[in-house]
């Protein structure tokens, strides 16, 4: 038979054990208030734990977004970038595919917009007179500035009722912002060291 010392010990032990699992899961809910709304968007936490999308590190390109263009066989599907400087101080910004397509034409390939100006940068794919249709074509283009962006423009081949000219918007800023899920050796403001 247990004495009564030990049943009270236990049930205290017991009562203790709740309440600092109570403690813990208003001490998670408190956290997750202050978290700004996109965080808390993509994080599902629970009492028994978090299932948490991890933000990409801070020194990965930004990915701006998948564009589809169309283009006339013989013809030119073309893109433009509508950069955005979002800093106080004029800043170089170049755009280059990777790899090497044949056929590409950056233009400027480089474009130097002054502090809250905007410049245009179009890209024109040359596709070639025999192409078929439906025939596709993608290319990665990485546009550098204060931070770098990623472009996946996928080019079709259509018929000539179709072809596209789309614009897309960059807006080119220094990361001013420390985050929890940022690293201790994110390089700070431009990649470039401005």
């Amino acid at each position: 038979m247990r004495s009564s010392t030990t049943d009270v010990l236990e049930d205290a032990a017991r009562a203790f054990g709740r309440v600092l699992q109570h403690g813990a899961g208003l001490g998670q809910d408190l956290l997750r208030s202050m978290l700004p709304a996109s965080v808390r968007a993509r994080c599902a936490c629970g009492r028994h734990g978090c299932a948490c999308e991890v933000p990409p590190p801070c020194w990965m390109p930004k990915h701006l977004c998948d564009v589809t263009s169309t283009g006339c066989a013989g013809g030119v599907a073309t893109v433009r970038l509508r950069i955005t400087n979002c800093g106080p101080a004029t800043r170089r910004v170049r755009v280059q595919a990777v790899g090497n397509p044949g056929g590409l034409t950056v233009s400027p390939a480089e474009v130097a917009p002054g502090p809250y100006e905007r410049e245009y940068v179009a890209v024109s794919l040359a596709l070639p007179p025999g192409a078929a249709k439906g025939e596709e074509r993608e290319i990665v283009l990485v546009v550098r500035g204060c931070q770098d962006h990623v472009l996946r423009w996928t080019v079709k081949v259509s018929s000539s009722e179709t072809c596209s000219c789309g614009t897309v918007e960059v807006e080119d800023s220094p990361d001013l912002l420390h985050h929890w899920y940022d690293h201790f050796y994110c390089a700070r403001g431009c990649a470039d060291g401005r």
